[in-house]
């Protein structure tokens, strides 16, 4: 009888739940930060054999990421470690700060996939945030703020890239009364500092609107850079400010 053969699709699908974490310092990273493949291929394989496939799951956060509950929706699907001996099932794992762990997805190639050419989707709840690529901080500011010599009308936060690729950021919108300066940090191209100016007599002709914003347009270095659109959150106080 000859071999038969099939092709396995595999998403892999990983949900960030809620997770506390405190801000450190500006040019550091905010908690957990996870890096996986989104989709993984796998060649054709023989009827009844099993189909391994390694996968690395990274944190490049500075907080530790836990995995837990592995579920998929298959019983011939498994996601498994490697002991270096045999494959092993999971409970939940802890990937430290700046580490990665191999992980290996087992398939057994059964009749019944074979007839339906099911797509097998693995899920792994995740106690971590899952951070954007590029970031500000603090993310809300409040004007103007208080101090010995009256109110200030301006502020500075940080626009990062928290894997550390270079940024080309400008200002894409603004709301009205609300204008920022970009500067660089250094010598390092993955940070800008974003100084916000605010103009107290417009923003005092709509003390109802409270939500107001700056709009960055950051683009990564390259031909074919990423362009992200973080937001700063402004919070005008229309009568005196915050020590």
């Amino acid at each position: 009888m000859r071999a038969r053969t099939w092709l396995v699709l595999v998403m892999l699908m990983l949900f960030a739940g809620v997770f506390g974490f405190a801000v450190k310092k500006w040019n550091g990273a905010r908690g957990p930060s996870i890096d996986y493949p989104r989709r993984i291929e796998l060649p054709s394989q023989e009827y009844g054999s099993i189909a391994v496939r390694k996968l690395t799951v990274s944190n490049s956060g500075d907080e530790a990421l836990r995995l837990t509950s592995v579920a998929s929706d298959c019983s011939c699907s498994g996601l498994e470690l490697h002991d270096g001996q045999q494959f092993r099932r999971f409970d939940q794992l802890v990937v430290a700060p700046g580490e990665s762990i191999e992980l290996f997805m087992r398939i057994a190639v059964a009749t019944a996939l074979l007839r339906g050419g099911q797509r097998i989707t693995l899920t792994i709840p995740i106690n971590g945030k899952v951070v954007e690529p590029v970031l500000v901080s603090p993310a809300e500011i409040s004007l103007p703020r208080m101090s010995t010599n009256g109110p200030v009308y301006r502020a500075s936060c940080v626009c990062r890239h928290v894997r550390g690729k270079s940024l080309d950021v400008k200002i894409d919108a603004a709301s009205p009364g609300l204008s920022a300066e970009i500067a660089d940090v250094g010598d390092n191209p993955a940070v800008r500092l974003i100084h916000v100016l605010c103009d107290p007599q417009v923003l005092a002709e709509n003390v109802d609107n409270r939500d107001r914003f700056i709009k960055l347009r950051a683009t990564e270095s390259g031909p074919n850079g990423a362009v992200h659109s973080p937001v700063l959150k402004v919070e005008w106080i229309p009568q005196g400010g915050k020590q």
